[in-house]
């Protein structure tokens, strides 16, 4: 049965508490390189983390056929987010027609949720290794309150710094989408960040994980805020459209992972809104085709529309569905 994700912007927005900077690992960031040691089994995951981590008490574990959640806090918890996960793997399968039981990596994608900033720090220093030996990306995880790499697939956070169900959404989106596309073509910022958005909104309600870095903002905490809070994203659209002022999709899809700022973070998740919504059979095509050309051609192949038509388009239905 084919699957029609709901149209996001007809959801009431919920107000979306200020998130906290972060930065992501992405195809084409630090990436992974060979000789990691052996990834974690389930049968030594909690002595490994009770050693290296200082752990009293053994870490929750929860692990089903394409996931697994790696707690210090409620097994409960870890269960609902695990659930979450696989709705949206299931889900994703049936949008891009995909059959059923269909594997995207060959493990389980693992996310950790730690309880404190020291402990981050002791598993990106001791325990990523594991999963990637890239001295620069553990480097630039260290500096950060999130780590993520998609085609492991694997992401750490600390709980204090990171809404854990809005997280789980928005890594499971990348995950699917980097994977399903593969590792050997490199996808832009605009849209692995819009459709990890559009999937976090699809069952949040709002867009509450940022992968941005804070020197876009020269250290301006109020405007970086105020860029967070997603519920002010349909308005400062619309106004931009009708002002003419929208960044460009010509410009945008240049942008790199960590020269993000809001502004490109709430165009990418309108412009993947409006693709798969209004044009779901032409979004799996685009999907599809990625898997055998550069993401731009399989994109005009797909929609027909030049980077200029593309931006008339999204504005056109921008004014006619965002009040």
């Amino acid at each position: 049965m084919k699957c029609t994700l709901p149209r996001l912007l007809a959801l009431p927005l919920l107000a979306a508490l200020t998130a906290p900077m972060a930065v992501a690992q992405e195809p084409g960031g630090p990436g992974e390189d060979e000789g990691k040691k052996p990834r974690l089994d389930n049968n030594d995951i909690a002595a490994v983390l009770q050693k290296h981590l200082g752990l009293q008490e053994a870490p929750n574990v929860a692990t089903s056929n394409h996931f697994r959640i790696v707690t210090m806090f409620e097994k409960d918890e870890a269960q609902s987010l695990l659930e979450l996960a696989e709705e949206i793997h299931e889900e994703f399968t049936e949008l891009i027609e995909e059959p059923e039981g269909r594997r995207y990596w060959n493990l389980t994608g693992d996310f950790f949720i730690l309880g404190t900033k020291e402990n981050y720090v002791q598993f990106i220093d001791r325990v990523m290794p594991r999963y990637t030996n890239s001295k620069r990306a553990l480097d630039f995880f260290r500096k950060g309150g999130g780590a993520n790499i998609s085609m492991a697939p694997v992401s750490v956070r600390y709980r204090a710094n990171s809404p854990l169900r809005n997280a789980m959404a928005n890594i499971a989106g990348r995950w699917l989408l980097n994977n399903y596309v593969g590792p050997r073509r490199q996808l832009p910022a605009f849209l692995i960040e819009g459709f990890a958005e559009y999937v976090e909104y699809k069952w949040e309600k709002s867009c509450r994980i940022f992968f941005v870095t804070p020197k876009q903002y020269g250290g301006d905490t109020k405007a970086a805020e105020k860029g967070s809070d997603s519920s002010t994203w349909p308005e400062t659209i619309r106004t931009s459209v009708i002002e003419g002022t929208h960044y460009p999709f010509a410009k945008l899809k240049h942008v790199m992972t960590n020269e993000l700022d809001y502004e490109h973070l709430m165009k990418s998740w309108s412009l993947l809104t409006f693709l798969v919504d209004e044009h779901e059979e032409k979004f799996v095509q685009w999907v599809k085709n990625m898997r055998k050309m550069h993401w731009e051609e399989a994109l005009y192949e797909a929609y027909g529309w030049t980077n200029e038509q593309l931006d008339k388009e999204w504005g056109i239905w921008v004014k006619a569905n965002i009040e």
